[in-house]
C-alpha cells in the first residue's frame, strides 16, 4: 500500500462504507444516506482502489453485501471518525446557536414520569438560566443514536454493553416484578414469589423492552414458556390490562404505578436481574457549561427516589 494514496481519501468514501456495513447492502446503504445505489458503488469502488485492497464482496441480486477483513477493520475506523465528526458538528453548532445554556436530554416514559418533574424542578431552580429540552422515547437505540451524534446532551437509559462507548453513571437498580390484579390468588403471597409459580399464566408484556429475551431464558430456565397474551409500548396501558383482570406482567418496577388500586406488584426470589439505569453522554463531546451540575442534580434526585421508594413499596 502506498501510503500517499490515503490522502485522497474523504469523509464521504468512509461514510459510505459505514452505511454498508450498518445495513448490510448498496440498496439501503444509498436509501440511508439519500444516494443513489450507483454512487455508494463509486464511493466504495474509489475507496477500495485508494485503500489498494478489496473491501466489500459483491454478491449481487438481493443477496446481502459482505465485508472482507480489510473492510470490517476499516469500518470499525469509520464508525469511530464519523461518530467524532458528528460530536465535533454538534459542538460548533451549539457554540455558533448560543446554546452553551442548554440541555438536550433524552428518557424512557418511567424515568420521565417518575422522577424527572421534581429533578427538573430542583435544577431550574439552581439553574434558572439553563433550559432543558427533554426528548421522549422507548427504545434504546434511538436514545444511543441521538447521543451518539449529537442530537442530545444527556440520556437517561438502561446502561449495558451497548452503552460501554459512552461515559455514564449509574443511578438506580430497577427489579422487575410480577403486576397481579388484587384478586389474584398470587396477591395474597406475602414472600418473594418463585419464577415457576408463572406457569400457565398469560402475560402482559412491553413491546419496547430490550431485556425481553433475557426475562424469557429465565421463564424458560424455569421450566416455564412464556405465554404473552399481548404486548404494548406503553406501560399504562399494561397495568390497565392487569387491573381489568386480562393477565399478569412481568416487568420492570419503575415502569408501574404502585399507587393503583386494582393491581399489586409482587416481588420475585429468583427473578430476571433488575436493570441498571444510568446518565449517558458522548464521551468524544465537549462538556457543555451546565453538564457537570445536571449530572450531580440527577444524582441527587434518583438518591431521593431510592429513598422514598424505599418506604413506598412494600411486598
Amino acid at each position: 500500500m502506498d501510503p500517499d494514496l490515503w490522502r485522497g481519501l474523504e469523509l464521504r468514501h468512509l461514510a459510505a462504507l459505514r452505511a454498508v456495513a450498518r445495513e448490510g447492502s448498496f440498496a439501503a446503504a444509498a436509501a440511508r444516506l439519500g444516494y443513489t445505489q450507483s454512487a455508494i458503488s463509486q464511493q466504495i469502488a474509489m475507496l477500495e482502489r485508494i485503500i489498494g485492497a478489496r473491501l466489500v464482496i459483491r454478491r449481487g441480486g438481493r443477496r446481502p453485501a459482505e465485508l472482507t477483513d480489510a473492510g470490517r477493520v476499516l469500518a470499525a475506523h469509520a464508525e469511530a471518525i464519523v461518530a467524532r465528526l458528528h460530536a465535533a458538528q454538534a459542538d460548533v453548532v451549539s457554540c455558533v446557536a448560543g446554546r452553551s445554556h442548554s440541555l438536550r436530554v433524552g428518557s424512557y416514559e418511567s424515568i420521565a414520569m417518575r422522577i424527572l418533574p421534581a429533578l427538573l424542578r430542583d435544577f431550574r431552580a439552581a439553574f434558572p438560566a439553563v433550559a432543558v429540552r427533554l426528548h421522549g422515547r422507548a427504545a434504546d437505540v434511538d436514545l444511543f443514536e441521538r447521543v451518539g451524534d449529537g442530537r442530545l446532551d444527556f440520556a437517561f437509559t438502561a446502561l449495558s454493553e451497548a452503552t460501554r462507548r459512552f461515559d455514564s453513571i449509574e443511578l438506580l437498580r430497577d427489579p422487575y416484578v410480577l403486576v397481579v390484579h388484587r384478586d389474584s390468588p398470587l396477591s395474597a403471597s406475602q414472600e418473594p414469589l418463585p419464577v415457576a409459580s408463572l406457569a400457565g399464566i398469560g402475560l402482559i408484556a412491553l413491546s419496547n423492552c430490550s431485556q425481553q429475551p433475557l426475562i424469557d431464558a429465565v421463564l424458560r430456565a424455569n421450566a416455564v414458556e412464556p405465554e404473552v397474551i399481548f404486548r404494548s409500548e406503553d406501560n399504562g396501558v399494561v397495568q390497565n390490562l392487569v387491573a381489568a383482570g386480562v393477565g399478569c406482567a412481568l416487568v420492570p418496577r419503575l415502569t408501574m404505578d404502585a399507587s393503583m388500586h386494582d393491581t399489586r406488584l409482587l416481588e420475585f426470589a429468583d427473578g430476571p436481574p433488575a436493570r441498571r439505569l444510568g446518565l449517558v453522554w458522548n464521551r468524544d463531546r465537549l462538556q457543555p457549561t451546565a453538564g457537570s451540575a445536571f449530572i450531580a442534580a440527577a444524582t441527587a434526585a434518583f438518591t431521593a427516589f431510592r429513598a422514598e421508594s424505599e418506604q413506598a413499596f412494600s411486598f
